[in-house]
């Protein structure tokens, strides 16, 4: 007799499996997303991780870089070759260009990547994700610059002279203001875990969706930042009693992006805040874009003029680097921008600018949002 078919149930080779996705570990994980202890405990974490990192630091300080001589005064940096910045900048639209060119297989690895690792998974969905990442993402790029500044390999690309002698804190004002973070981070994660409203987006993004709302995002927090920045500048009461602490350092270290008084520390989190609830983009486009905002940031105060800040890579006619930012906390009257030139250009306060009012620079700046928009 002769034996039965064996019949193998055929599977569309598109459809890409994920063993992870069914195993017990991949849904205890899902259950813990979604326990309310789990988010409780998220929170203790971040606060018991953040008073390690600030033990970490006060230990860095006094072991180590309290020791350390830095070198010699050093002649401020004239600026890069233009051959070596077109180099760099053909490189990266090039890459640009190929992330264009095989957007559909990127769409699919985004489109895998999102529906089978990250859409459910417990950090992603909870509530105080973004924040964190925002922090750590911080905490990282300022550790890095604070051995840069400690062991002064990147002085010869200074954009100003500092002061030879033992790294203190007079060098460096991380160790004054590292507890910014705590001060960010804690009262949002007890406030997310009083107040769960965080809906994670169903659909995979593509390749050109996801550029254009980092693009877009990044837009509108330099438009709602610099109508904020203007006017703690024009609001003489404001400078002195909120912003003047920002700017008691002409010689700019990446330490300075989170050196505020408390309302000015708050103050600045509220453009992140509209550009986040103006555009509803896709999450795992605000958690890149956290990433990309705090690095930029920390570059445009970091007082170095490196290949890798934006106006390199780019252009300073689309983005401002640290030249421009450091220009603004010299002479305090112009170049209110964080990453956008075009907004101090439609204002007139790309260059020095004692007359500029305040009303009709706002008024220009929503104009020019509204046209990009329209």
């Amino acid at each position: 007799a002769e034996l039965p078919a064996l019949v193998v149930p055929t599977q569309n080779p598109t459809q890409r499996t994920n063993p992870f996705k069914k195993s017990k570990v991949h849904k205890y994980l899902i259950w813990l997303g979604s326990h309310p202890c789990m988010s409780l405990s998220v929170v203790l974490s971040n606060v018991s991780l953040v008073g390690g990192y600030t033990a970490f630091i006060y230990w860095l300080r006094e072991s180590y870089l309290n020791q350390v001589e830095i070198p010699k005064n050093t002649r401020p940096f004239k600026g890069f070759n233009i051959s070596t910045i077109a180099c760099v900048r053909a490189c990266f639209y090039a890459s640009l260009l190929c992330v264009l060119a095989f957007r559909s297989s990127i769409d699919g690895i985004l489109d895998d990547l999102w529906q089978n690792s990250l859409r459910n998974h417990w950090f992603v969905v909870h509530d105080s994700s973004e924040p964190i990442v925002s922090t750590y993402s911080f905490a990282v790029y300022y550790t890095i610059f604070v051995l840069i500044d400690a062991t002064g390999v990147l002085d010869s690309y200074r954009l100003h002279e500092r002061e030879p002698g033992v790294f203190t804190s007079k060098h460096n004002r991380f160790f004054q203001y590292f507890h910014s973070p705590a001060f960010y981070l804690v009262p949002i994660l007890f406030f997310d875990y009083c107040f769960p409203r965080k809906k994670v987006t169903a659909e995979s993004p593509t390749t050109l969706t996801f550029i254009g709302e980092l693009c877009g995002q990044l837009f509108f927090y330099d438009i709602y930042f610099f109508c904020l920045h203007m006017t703690l500048h024009k609001v003489p009461s404001l400078y002195r009693h909120v912003h003047s602490v920002h700017h008691s350092n002409h010689d700019l270290y990446a330490s300075d992006a989170f050196r505020f008084s408390m309302a000015d520390f708050w103050l600045s989190v509220i453009p992140s805040i509209l550009s986040v609830n103006t555009l509803e983009n896709h999450t795992l486009t605000r958690i890149i874009y956290d990433i990309v905002i705090t690095y930029l940031i920390v570059i445009n105060h970091c007082g170095y003029d490196i290949l890798l800040s934006p106006d390199h890579l780019l252009s300073s006619y689309i983005l401002t680097g640290p030249r421009a930012h450091s220009r603004h906390h010299r002479h305090h009257d112009h170049c209110y921008s964080q990453f956008v030139p075009l907004l101090d250009r439609v204002c007139g306060t790309n260059k020095p600018n004692h007359k500029q009012k305040l009303a009709p620079s706002l008024l220009k700046v929503f104009s020019t949002g509204f046209l990009v928009v329209a």
